[in-house]
Order: structure tokens, then sequence, then C-alpha cells
């Protein structure tokens, strides 16, 4: 029904691919796939008069949803780059640090109220154009990154006690 709603609307969605752990499908990917034909998914929970149509309405759940796709599109790219043959632990250390920097500057950058780095939500604000949706989302996503870096600082004060895989790594 919903490839034949979608044909209707002239869209190219053909299906909804969900998350899977049978069949790998990274989360992240999960939510950008929500997210880029939200409008197809609002039509069609609005024709089925589905009770979750009024999330597709709601202009700062639109906003989160969007963030979050960009954001776990981030975790999948660092993910994919800590696997395969060829990575060794300096690889995986430096890509971790980098990432750790890449939210801090993130961070400051949310701070001063530019989002550019998380492009969906870019994009949404502007369509939306909804300045208090996105100062309430603005608020979030510092809060998000906020503790996100504290998780980071948490794993980090974890390792630095248990210095026993240095000296594997040196030896």
């Amino acid at each position: 029904m919903l490839r034949a709603l979608c044909h209707d609307l002239g869209s190219d969605l053909q299906n909804l691919p969900f998350h899977l752990e049978v069949r790998w499908l990274s989360r992240g990917e999960v939510l950008k796939r929500l997210y880029e034909p939200r409008k197809e998914v609002e039509r069609f929970l609005i024709d089925k008069k589905s009770d979750l149509s009024h999330f597709f309405q709601d202009k700062k759940w639109v906003a989160r949803l969007a963030y979050l796709s960009d954001m776990f599109s981030y975790i999948n790219e660092l993910n994919l780059k800590l696997q395969g043959p060829d990575t060794t632990i300096f690889n995986a250390w430096n890509k971790t640090e980098s990432f750790k920097k890449k939210l801090k500057l993130w961070l400051n950058m949310t701070a001063e109220g530019n989002n550019e780095m998380f492009q969906s939500y870019s994009d949404y604000i502007m369509e939306a154009d909804d300045f208090y949706s996105q100062n309430s989302v603005s608020d979030i996503i510092a809060a998000h990154l906020k503790s996100t870096l504290l998780l980071l600082l948490l794993f980090e004060q974890y390792y630095h006690r248990t210095k026993a895989w240095k000296v594997l790594l040196i030896l």
C-alpha cells in the first residue's frame, strides 16, 4: 500500500527498510530512510488513520529525527572506519580521538547557533522556518552532545586506569 501511495505521489520510494538483527542494516540508516521520505510516510499514516501520524506533523519531533539521522550517520561512519583487516589499534585510536574532537567542536558550534554539520537537521530547520522549534531542538542537541562527551570521558577514565593494553602494544 505504501508503494502504491508513493507511486501516486510521484515518489521514488518503493519500500521502507527497517532494522533486523539477522540482516544487518545499521540503525542510523533506518533513521535516514525514515527521515528522507517523511512526507510520504506521514501521508500514508494519515490515510490509514494511524495514531502515529501526529509525530510527523510535529515540527520539533521531525527536527529531532533529522538530527538523530545525521548523528547516527556519523557514528556509523566511524564504526565502518574501525572495521576491516587492515585496521590496527593505532588507526582505531586515532579515529576515535578524532571523533571525540569533532564532538567537542560540534558542541561549541551548536552553542553558537551553527548546526551546519548536521545537514538534514539544518535543511529541515530552513524548510520548517520555525524559530521556536529551532531553539528548543538546538538545546536538545547541545544536551545530547554534552551527554555523549560525558560518556566518552567515562570510557577514557576507565581505559586510563587499565593501561595494560598499552603495555601489550609496546610488546
